[in-house]
């Protein structure tokens, strides 16, 4: 695709070349006519086709030029000033070619007794503001062309975004409409209800609806503050722990100056889901699920931390199973949001438990995560 749009480029370049060779030299021929003056239209059009062909090789280079400085926001009357200064310069190299090649081709009359520099001076005085206009057409055309290329790119990482964001949803809601989730959860609300603990039965129902409310729910950004994917996470984690009763404890250590950092909407979900199904629910003992998160330098780390058995998993695993694919699809999201900045880990230690992290730049909302290549 790229190989096809530089043959277009090439083409178009060449094209619009010939074309204004041949206007020109139509134009000359003409007025030389009109003058009296007999002139060869072929010759015409050979002189400025090398006249002209100074600036098809002059393009790449103000392309170039254009991409090394370019005329940015923050200081646009200094890049201006250099690319004045540029215009006039390449404009200025531009004189002398034309003197020697219409003393070799002869396209036309030359007065008798003038000489090299007086030729190029009157060159200059007829040729400056065409070229100086030129470098600035070939500049503009060139980052014109790199905002659209600029434009495209990012509406297609937003694409990406969306995507991605759509695939966590539905991982979400399908790991908490689980046929074993679900029967578990209704299982202890009949419970609860059977054993008259009624206030408790409308808590868990209450947080089952919240819980799928929030799921369901299209963020209008892709991040949102730590404090409110931890508050989900929790209210999953209400759900488990009316389930094993005294069996699991949850652990909530995020300091009060991290609350406001953006993450990733719905990234805690899939790790503290793995925490419970991999962790607790093998565990024979008390369990501990416990959600931390640091800022170290420039980056957030959030961790995920169970006590279970802590054994190795098969690498590749079901979707019904959710694991790999939870755990994919947050890599993936991270790297679409964060690129190189982003990362998550898997670290399991048998008998010790198993740790599941996250690291991305530190952000607030009013600031832009940086894109890492």
């Amino acid at each position: 695709m790229a190989t096809r749009g530089r043959s277009l480029w090439l083409v178009m370049g060449l094209g619009s070349w010939i074309l204004l060779s041949a206007i020109v030299a139509s134009q000359n021929f003409v007025e030389h006519l009109l003058a009296g003056s007999h002139v060869s239209f072929p010759l015409q059009f050979v002189w400025m086709l090398v006249v002209l062909g100074y600036w098809v090789v002059a393009a790449p280079v103000i392309l170039w030029l254009g991409k090394r400085f370019p005329i940015e926001r923050h200081r646009p009357a200094m890049r201006t000033v250099l690319h004045m200064g540029l215009a006039a310069a390449i404009t200025l190299f531009h004189a002398p070619l034309v003197v020697v090649v219409t003393a070799l081709l002869k396209p036309f009359p030359l007065p008798p007794g003038v000489g090299f520099w007086r030729a190029l001076g009157f060159t200059v005085t007829y040729t400056f503001h065409t070229g100086f206009l030129l470098y600035w057409i070939v500049l503009g055309s060139g980052l014109a062309y790199a905002s659209y290329r600029r434009a495209r790119q990012r509406e297609l990482h937003a694409a990406q975004l969306e995507v991605e964001l759509s695939r966590a949803r539905l991982h979400a809601l399908k790991a908490q409409i689980h046929p074993h989730f679900l029967f578990n959860a209704l299982n202890t609300v009949a419970m609860m209800v059977r054993n008259q603990n009624n206030d408790e039965a409308v808590e868990m129902i209450a947080q089952l609806g919240e819980l799928f409310r929030e799921s369901l729910r299209s963020a209008p950004q892709h991040e949102v503050p730590l404090s409110q994917e931890v508050e989900l996470a929790n209210r999953y984690l209400h759900v488990e722990r009316c389930r094993f009763a005294d069996r699991l404890q949850v652990q909530t250590e995020v300091p009060a100056e991290l609350e406001n950092a953006m993450v990733p909407h719905l990234v805690l979900q899939p790790l503290v889901e793995n925490a419970v199904r991999h962790g607790i629910s093998r565990s024979t003992g008390r369990g501990l699920v416990r959600i931390t998160a640091e800022k170290v330098g420039e980056q957030l780390t959030i961790a995920v931390h169970d006590n279970g058995p802590g054994e190795d998993l098969p690498r590749e695993v079901s979707s019904d199973d959710g694991n790999g694919v939870g755990l994919e699809n947050v890599r993936a999201r991270l790297e679409q949001l964060y690129g190189s900045a982003g990362k998550v880990c898997l670290d399991r230690r048998v008998g010790e438990g198993t740790v599941a992290r996250i690291a991305i730049p530190y952000h607030l909302q009013e600031q832009l995560a940086p894109m890492q290549p």
